[in-house]
C-alpha cells in the first residue's frame, strides 16, 4: 500500500520525539519489504537533519526560509504539482501531528492519525496559553482510523470522545539499540541520580527536589538534570533556598552523551503525574538503569514489573526508594534484570507492524 505521511512534524522539529517517531516508521518500512508499505509524497523540503540523513528531505538554500509556515506552503505547491502530474495518489495519508486541519487534498485517501497523549485535554489547567496540540480534536473526528501509543491513551481518547466509531489501534513505542547497558566490565554506577525531559506543571519536577533534599544529607550522589531547557529563574531560587545548587547539574547532551548518563546513573527518577507513554522509561530499562517512576497509568503500563514505583506527590516515599536503590547493591541488580527483560517486549519494528495493520483497517473501514 502507499502510505504518506504529512509534513507537519518535519516542517516544525529538526529534532524531536514525534519527529523521531515517524522517522523510525520511515526506517523500517523502507527495510522490511514484508510490511508492504511503500512511503509516497517524498522528499520533502523540511528542516529535520535525520529526514534528510536518510534521503526523504531537503532544505530550502536560504536558511532563514526553513519555517514551519513556509516549509508547509512550498510543499503544498510540490504536492498540486505532483497532483497535475497524475502521481498515483497515497491509499494512506497518516497525519503527523495538529498544526493545520485534516488535509483533504486527497480525497480518495484514508487518513490515519497517532495520538500521543490526551493531557492538554485532561489537564486544562497546566495550559495557561492553550491547548498546544492545536486542532488534534478535528484531526480524532476526520480520522479513518487512529494509533495510540498505550492502552492508557487509548482509555483517555474513549473517555473525551466515547462516541467515536473508527478502528483504534495501540502501537507501543520502540527504543533505539544505541541504548543498551553496554560492556559487562564497564564498573560501577556513577554517583547520581537522572531526570530526563520538561520539567513543568504536571511533569512534577518539584516533588524530585524535595526528595532529594530530604536524602542530600545522608548520600554524596549528585541530581543530574536532562533536557527541558535551561533551570528557570524560579526553578533555581528553589533550588538555592534548599541549599543544593552545588548538588545539581543541568546538562543539555548529545543522543550518544545521554546513552552513557543513563548507564551511569544510578536511577532514573520519573515523577510525572501523567504521560501518554514515557518513553525515558524505555530507555533507562535498555540502558540497564533502573527507574523509579510515579504509579500513574502510563508508567506502570510501560514499566511493568521492572519499575519501582511512588505515589507521585509523595517526595518522603520518594527519597526513602531513591536512598533503598543508592544503598542496596542486590535491589538496584533486580531492578536492572528486571527492565532489561521488560524491554525486550518493545520494539520500533512491533510498532511498524501494528501501524501497518492500522493503514489496513482504516482502508477496510
Amino acid at each position: 500500500m502507499r502510505v504518506m505521511f504529512d509534513d507537519q512534524i518535519f516542517s516544525h522539529q529538526a529534532h524531536g520525539g514525534i519527529s523521531n517517531y515517524f522517522l523510525n516508521l520511515a526506517v523500517r518500512y523502507m527495510n522490511d519489504p514484508n510490511l508492504e508499505v511503500d512511503l509516497s509524497g517524498f522528499p520533502i523540503l523540511t528542516k529535520n537533519a535525520h529526514l534528510k540523513e536518510i534521503g526523504l528531505g531537503v532544505s530550502l538554500p536560504v536558511r532563514r526560509l526553513n519555517k514551519r509556515p513556509v516549509l508547509m506552503a512550498a510543499n503544498q505547491v510540490i504536492s498540486a504539482f505532483r497532483h497535475v502530474r497524475r502521481e498515483p495518489h497515497p491509499d494512506v495519508v497518516h497525519h503527523t501531528y495538529y498544526f493545520d486541519r485534516p488535509w483533504r487534498t486527497h480525497p480518495k485517501s484514508r487518513h490515519v492519525i497517532t495520538i500521543h497523549d490526551m493531557i492538554p485535554e485532561l489537564f486544562p489547567e497546566h495550559f495557561g496559553s492553550g491547548n498546544p496540540h492545536a486542532l488534534k480534536g478535528e484531526h480524532i473526528l476526520a480520522a479513518d482510523a487512529i494509533a495510540c501509543v498505550s492502552e492508557t491513551t487509548k482509555r483517555d481518547l474513549l473517555s473525551l470522545y466515547p462516541g467515536l466509531d473508527v478502528p483504534i489501534v495501540v502501537t507501543p513505542l520502540g527504543v533505539s539499540d544505541d541504548f543498551n547497558p553496554g560492556p559487562e566490565d564497564q564498573g560501577e554506577h556513577g554517583n547520581y541520580f537522572l531526570f530526563v525531559g520538561a520539567r513543568g506543571g504536571y511533569k512534577n519536577f518539584d516533588v524530585l527536589l524535595q526528595a532529594f533534599s530530604l536524602l542530600a544529607g545522608e548520600t554524596s550522589a549528585d541530581l543530574v538534570v536532562v533536557g527541558g531547557g535551561a533551570f528557570r529563574a524560579a526553578e533555581s531560587d528553589q533550588i538555592k533556598r534548599l541549599g543544593l545548587e552545588h548538588r545539581i547539574r543541568h546538562l543539555s547532551p548529545t543522543n550518544r552523551e545521554l546513552e552513557k548518563l543513563y548507564r551511569g546513573a544510578i536511577c532514573l527518577v520519573f515523577p510525572s503525574k501523567y504521560e501518554g507513554f514515557g518513553l525515558p522509561t524505555l530507555e533507562a530499562m535498555a540502558s540497564g538503569c533502573p527507574a523509579l517512576l510515579a504509579d500513574t497509568p502510563a508508567l506502570v503500563e510501560v514499566g511493568g514489573d521492572a519499575g519501582e514505583y511512588f505515589k507521585a506527590d509523595d517526595s518522603e516515599l520518594l527519597a526513602n526508594k531513591m536512598m533503598r536503590v543508592t544503598n542496596d547493591t542486590d535491589y538496584r541488580l533486580l531492578l536492572k534484570a528486571r527492565g532489561l527483560n521488560r524491554v525486550s517486549l518493545f520494539s520500533w519494528s512491533a510498532t511498524a507492524a501494528k501501524t501497518q495493520r492500522c493503514y489496513q483497517l482504516a482502508l477496510s473501514a
